[in-house]
């Protein structure tokens, strides 16, 4: 029985091994972006128009909807700052560090990098088993984020065990590029780039909203109650004391290698706190990360007190997102925080 038991392990070992080093050397012929067709079309515009951008905003639908880089650009007035936003809707880390990664290793002429703090991927329904939710889900990320989950001090282990179940399942499919091969032939044919609405008028890779209030029912009628929710659990944060918020050492560690490894490419990277719902980590994590980085690393938009405006429902496209005339307030006091950052230095 032992014997029988070794064998059937020995032999998933050496599959798992195979279909790896198949699925490698598959990916080794893909664009590093081939499943997102949102980060793809944006490279590619880059790639056309002989664009080169120092300055890159990484983050999901919260950044790519509210961070416009030309006007940024102005306020900051940092000569020859050319900042592009290529953050994509739907993304989470470890997106962002994929992406992130991948820009340190690829591009020699980046000043500055601002990536967008959130929680683990929960990858809701309609991206879960996609394409987009799994082709970086290699073991690396998989490893990372089946850590972040057994160490998180915020997360009910029911939802971890179910959180543990789609990592797994995301894990095998892309191992085994389940699902996966009709989208990998129409990234080598260059097919699945198209213009979306990438660049509002500056061209900068800013994504506009079509209206200022989302026309979702049940999204605008939560809008308050939700945007309260966050305001509150944000402000009960701030007024902890800094040695009883609750800590992420694993994604602390993570965010401190990847500063080291910015700081070796001499690129300057900064963490972004956005004021949204905290998903699958809370505002007491975020603000132990502040704590820990330091304010010229860490660019907190979030403290109720300081950003009143953000909060304005007024403002708000839905619960999480700022609507046009938010973002633009959104940028100018971005903006403002980085201008003092490199004012001090």
């Amino acid at each position: 029985m032992v014997v029988l038991l070794r064998n059937i392990i020995l032999k998933s070992l050496i599959v798992i091994v195979t279909f790896s080093l198949i699925e490698s050397v598959v990916s080794s012929y893909l664009p590093f972006a081939w499943g997102s067709m949102q980060l793809r079309s944006k490279l590619n515009f880059i790639k056309e128009n002989s664009l080169d951008p120092n300055s890159y905003f990484i983050g999901s639908s919260i950044s790519n909807r509210q961070v416009r880089p030309t006007q940024f650009d102005s306020i900051v007035g940092i000569p020859r700052l050319n900042s592009f936003n290529l953050s994509v809707d739907g993304t989470m880390p470890p997106h962002h560090f994929y992406l992130l990664e991948n820009l340190l290793e690829r591009d020699t002429t980046i000043d500055y990098i601002f990536m967008e703090l959130d929680g683990f991927d929960h990858m809701p329904p309609k991206h879960f088993l996609t394409t987009f939710s799994k082709f970086y889900f290699t073991p690396k990320w998989f490893a990372w984020s089946i850590s972040n989950l057994v160490f998180s001090q915020t997360i009910p282990w029911k939802q971890k065990l179910y959180m543990s179940y789609k990592y797994g399942r995301s894990f095998l499919e892309n191992l085994f590029f389940v699902s996966m091969r009709f989208d990998a032939f129409k990234s080598v044919l260059k097919k699945n780039v198209y213009s979306y609405r990438v660049l509002d008028k500056y061209k900068d890779g800013f994504m506009y909203f079509n209206t200022e209030y989302t026309e979702n029912k049940q999204q605008s009628k939560d809008k308050n109650k939700l945007l309260k929710e966050t305001r509150l659990e944000f402000e009960q944060a701030y007024s902890m004391k800094s040695n009883a918020l609750k800590s992420n050492f694993i994604y602390k560690a993570m965010l401190k290698k990847y500063l080291k490894l910015a700081n070796k490419h001499g690129v300057q990277l900064f963490y972004i706190i956005t004021p949204r719902n905290c998903v699958l980590i809370s505002a007491e994590e975020l603000l132990d990360i502040k704590n820990s980085f330091g304010d010229d690393v860490v660019i907190d938009l979030a403290d109720p007190q300081a950003y009143k405006e953000l909060y304005n429902p007024m403002l708000r496209y839905d619960a999480d997102h700022l609507n046009n005339e938010g973002s633009i307030i959104y940028t100018t006091c971005f903006a403002e925080v980085f201008k003092g950052i490199k004012g001090t230095e």
